[in-house]
């Protein structure tokens, strides 16, 4: 049960890590300092993954949201 635990904590923390860089990256055209390598790629998912209301729980639609969005990102990076 502990290494299930430590597995399933593990997994979590790499999601958050994995959606906060792509937060980051998106975010980055509005910041003083230009935007990031990765920027376009991160629009361009922005763009096409759509809003879905499919829990009926506003921030636990919002978070699904956006972790689709950041898998888009990634997979288009990875790609080029």
């Amino acid at each position: 049960m502990r290494r299930l635990s430590l597995v399933l904590s593990a997994v979590i923390w790499l999601a958050l890590v994995g959606l906060l860089g792509y937060e980051l990256v998106q975010k980055s055209v509005d910041s003083p300092l230009g935007p990031l390598p990765g920027h376009e790629l991160a629009r361009n998912a922005e763009r096409q993954v759509t809003f879905r209301a499919t829990t009926g729980v506003n921030s636990v639609d919002r978070l699904l949201h956006e972790g689709q969005e950041a898998m888009h990102y990634y997979e288009h990076l990875l790609a080029h």
